[in-house]
Protein backbone atom coordinates (compact mmCIF):
# COMPACT_ATOMS: atom_id res chain seq x y z
CA UNK A 1 0.00 0.00 0.00
CA UNK A 2 1.54 3.64 -0.95
CA UNK A 3 1.12 6.54 1.37
CA UNK A 4 1.38 9.62 0.13
CA UNK A 5 3.56 11.43 2.81
CA UNK A 6 4.11 14.49 1.03
CA UNK A 7 2.14 18.00 2.33
CA UNK A 8 -0.27 20.22 0.06
CA UNK A 9 2.41 21.96 -2.61
CA UNK A 10 2.14 25.21 -2.94
CA UNK A 11 -0.32 25.73 -5.64
CA UNK A 12 -2.72 23.50 -3.61
CA UNK A 13 -2.69 25.64 -0.59
CA UNK A 14 -3.65 28.67 -2.86
CA UNK A 15 -6.35 27.28 -4.43
CA UNK A 16 -7.50 25.68 -1.27
CA UNK A 17 -7.10 29.36 0.31
CA UNK A 18 -8.99 30.76 -2.44
CA UNK A 19 -11.56 28.40 -2.16
CA UNK A 20 -12.24 29.68 1.23
CA UNK A 21 -12.16 33.02 0.38
CA UNK A 22 -14.64 32.69 -1.88
CA UNK A 23 -16.55 30.51 0.30
CA UNK A 24 -16.74 32.99 3.11
CA UNK A 25 -17.25 36.26 1.67
CA UNK A 26 -20.54 34.54 -0.09
CA UNK A 27 -21.95 33.91 3.56
CA UNK A 28 -20.58 37.87 4.52
CA UNK A 29 -22.49 38.87 1.47
CA UNK A 30 -25.85 36.77 2.18
CA UNK A 31 -25.43 37.53 5.94
CA UNK A 32 -25.12 41.35 5.20
CA UNK A 33 -28.26 41.44 2.71
CA UNK A 34 -30.51 39.57 4.97
CA UNK A 35 -29.53 42.45 7.27
CA UNK A 36 -30.46 44.72 5.30
CA UNK A 37 -34.20 43.47 4.18
CA UNK A 38 -34.71 42.95 7.84
CA UNK A 39 -33.87 46.64 8.34
CA UNK A 40 -35.55 47.43 5.32
CA UNK A 41 -38.64 45.62 6.31
CA UNK A 42 -38.68 46.82 9.90
CA UNK A 43 -38.26 50.69 8.69
CA UNK A 44 -41.51 50.00 6.37
CA UNK A 45 -43.77 48.52 9.28
CA UNK A 46 -42.67 51.05 11.55
CA UNK A 47 -43.51 53.84 9.21
CA UNK A 48 -47.19 51.90 8.04
CA UNK A 49 -48.32 51.82 11.43
CA UNK A 50 -47.37 54.96 12.67
CA UNK A 51 -49.08 56.53 9.47
CA UNK A 52 -52.17 54.72 10.31
CA UNK A 53 -52.22 55.51 13.85
CA UNK A 54 -52.28 58.85 13.08
CA UNK A 55 -54.77 58.40 10.01
CA UNK A 56 -57.02 56.80 12.60
CA UNK A 57 -57.13 59.41 15.16
CA UNK A 58 -58.21 62.26 12.48
CA UNK A 59 -60.46 59.96 10.87
CA UNK A 60 -62.13 59.59 14.85
CA UNK A 61 -62.19 63.20 14.77
CA UNK A 62 -63.71 63.65 11.58
CA UNK A 63 -66.58 61.22 12.06
CA UNK A 64 -67.36 63.22 14.98
CA UNK A 65 -67.66 66.63 13.44
CA UNK A 66 -71.22 68.00 13.71
CA UNK A 67 -72.53 70.76 11.12
CA UNK A 68 -75.09 71.28 8.33
CA UNK A 69 -73.75 72.29 4.80
CA UNK A 70 -74.14 76.01 5.80
CA UNK A 71 -72.31 75.57 8.65
CA UNK A 72 -69.72 72.31 8.03
CA UNK A 73 -68.18 72.57 11.76
CA UNK A 74 -64.72 71.29 9.31
CA UNK A 75 -62.13 74.40 9.03
CA UNK A 76 -59.00 73.40 7.54
CA UNK A 77 -55.91 75.77 6.30
CA UNK A 78 -54.07 73.73 3.28
CA UNK A 79 -51.39 76.56 2.25
CA UNK A 80 -47.90 76.20 3.04
CA UNK A 81 -46.22 76.40 5.44
CA UNK A 82 -48.87 75.67 7.75
CA UNK A 83 -51.12 73.34 7.21
CA UNK A 84 -54.61 72.20 9.69
CA UNK A 85 -58.05 70.87 9.81
CA UNK A 86 -60.24 71.47 13.07
CA UNK A 87 -63.51 69.24 13.55
CA UNK A 88 -66.55 70.94 15.90
CA UNK A 89 -68.03 68.52 18.29
CA UNK A 90 -70.99 68.68 20.13
CA UNK A 91 -70.29 67.95 23.59
CA UNK A 92 -73.65 69.42 25.40
CA UNK A 93 -75.88 67.38 22.98
CA UNK A 94 -77.45 70.54 21.58
CA UNK A 95 -76.81 69.69 17.79
CA UNK A 96 -78.73 72.58 16.78
CA UNK A 97 -76.42 75.12 18.78
CA UNK A 98 -73.07 75.32 17.83
CA UNK A 99 -72.08 77.88 20.52
CA UNK A 100 -71.58 75.69 23.24
CA UNK A 101 -69.25 73.09 20.78
CA UNK A 102 -65.42 72.81 21.07
CA UNK A 103 -62.76 71.89 18.29
CA UNK A 104 -60.58 69.46 17.57
CA UNK A 105 -57.52 70.67 15.16
CA UNK A 106 -54.42 68.72 13.49
CA UNK A 107 -51.80 71.64 12.79
CA UNK A 108 -48.64 70.53 10.95
CA UNK A 109 -46.21 73.32 10.11
CA UNK A 110 -42.75 73.31 7.38
CA UNK A 111 -40.64 74.66 10.62
CA UNK A 112 -41.55 71.94 12.72
CA UNK A 113 -42.54 69.54 11.37
CA UNK A 114 -44.69 67.47 14.14
CA UNK A 115 -48.22 67.19 13.81
CA UNK A 116 -49.92 68.11 16.59
CA UNK A 117 -53.70 67.64 18.18
CA UNK A 118 -55.33 70.22 19.77
CA UNK A 119 -58.38 69.34 21.76
CA UNK A 120 -61.15 70.99 23.75
CA UNK A 121 -60.75 74.52 22.31
CA UNK A 122 -63.86 76.40 22.82
CA UNK A 123 -66.02 77.90 19.91
CA UNK A 124 -65.09 81.40 20.91
CA UNK A 125 -61.61 80.76 19.64
CA UNK A 126 -62.37 79.01 16.21
CA UNK A 127 -59.24 77.55 14.80
CA UNK A 128 -57.28 77.18 12.45
CA UNK A 129 -55.26 80.65 12.45
CA UNK A 130 -51.85 81.52 13.29
CA UNK A 131 -51.66 80.11 16.49
CA UNK A 132 -49.90 76.58 15.51
CA UNK A 133 -48.89 75.78 19.85
CA UNK A 134 -52.94 75.58 20.69
CA UNK A 135 -52.69 78.08 23.36
CA UNK A 136 -56.30 77.82 24.05
CA UNK A 137 -56.54 74.44 24.03
CA UNK A 138 -57.11 72.22 27.12
CA UNK A 139 -55.27 69.31 25.82
CA UNK A 140 -52.31 68.71 23.29
CA UNK A 141 -50.68 65.77 21.82
CA UNK A 142 -47.57 66.20 19.49
CA UNK A 143 -47.43 63.06 16.58
CA UNK A 144 -44.06 62.06 14.91
CA UNK A 145 -42.85 63.87 12.26
CA UNK A 146 -44.25 63.93 8.15
CA UNK A 147 -43.13 65.03 5.28
CA UNK A 148 -45.89 66.31 4.07
CA UNK A 149 -49.48 66.67 5.18
CA UNK A 150 -52.81 67.49 2.62
CA UNK A 151 -56.28 68.41 4.09
CA UNK A 152 -58.17 68.98 1.05
CA UNK A 153 -61.40 71.15 0.56
CA UNK A 154 -64.53 69.70 2.20
CA UNK A 155 -66.28 68.62 -0.90
CA UNK A 156 -70.56 69.35 -1.24
CA UNK A 157 -72.31 68.20 -4.03
CA UNK A 158 -74.37 70.20 -6.26
CA UNK A 159 -77.72 69.88 -3.72
CA UNK A 160 -76.18 71.16 -1.18
CA UNK A 161 -75.06 67.38 0.75
CA UNK A 162 -71.71 67.13 2.42
CA UNK A 163 -69.48 64.38 0.78
CA UNK A 164 -66.17 64.22 2.17
CA UNK A 165 -63.08 65.48 3.63
CA UNK A 166 -59.59 63.89 2.05
CA UNK A 167 -56.33 63.62 4.15
CA UNK A 168 -53.22 62.53 2.80
CA UNK A 169 -50.45 61.92 5.16
CA UNK A 170 -46.92 61.39 3.77
CA UNK A 171 -43.62 60.00 6.06
CA UNK A 172 -40.67 58.48 6.18
CA UNK A 173 -38.49 57.23 8.93
CA UNK A 174 -36.86 60.19 10.33
CA UNK A 175 -34.38 58.09 12.52
CA UNK A 176 -32.68 57.74 9.36
CA UNK A 177 -31.90 59.40 6.33
CA UNK A 178 -34.35 59.14 3.44
CA UNK A 179 -33.61 56.75 1.01
CA UNK A 180 -35.80 55.18 -1.94
CA UNK A 181 -34.88 51.64 -1.24
CA UNK A 182 -33.84 51.44 2.26
CA UNK A 183 -35.98 54.54 3.91
CA UNK A 184 -38.98 55.18 1.48
CA UNK A 185 -41.19 57.91 2.05
CA UNK A 186 -45.22 56.14 2.56
CA UNK A 187 -48.21 57.87 1.83
CA UNK A 188 -51.61 57.28 3.65
CA UNK A 189 -54.98 58.89 1.88
CA UNK A 190 -58.18 58.80 3.36
CA UNK A 191 -61.83 60.27 2.09
CA UNK A 192 -63.98 60.96 5.24
CA UNK A 193 -67.72 61.80 5.48
CA UNK A 194 -69.16 62.74 8.95
CA UNK A 195 -72.18 61.08 9.51
CA UNK A 196 -73.25 64.40 11.65
CA UNK A 197 -72.96 65.92 8.37
CA UNK A 198 -73.42 64.00 5.41
CA UNK A 199 -77.68 64.00 6.06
Amino acid sequence: MCVNRRGLTLTELLLATVMISIVMGGVAVWATSMKQMRTSSQTTRYTDMKLAAVMKAIRKDAELAIGDPGDAGIQYISVSPKRAICFRHDTQLTPSDYTDDIWACWYHHISSPGLRRCYDIPSGDVPPDSNTKCDNAAATRDYFELDDVEFYTVNFDGDGRFENVTISLMAHDTRRTQDALQNPAKTLVAQISPPMISR
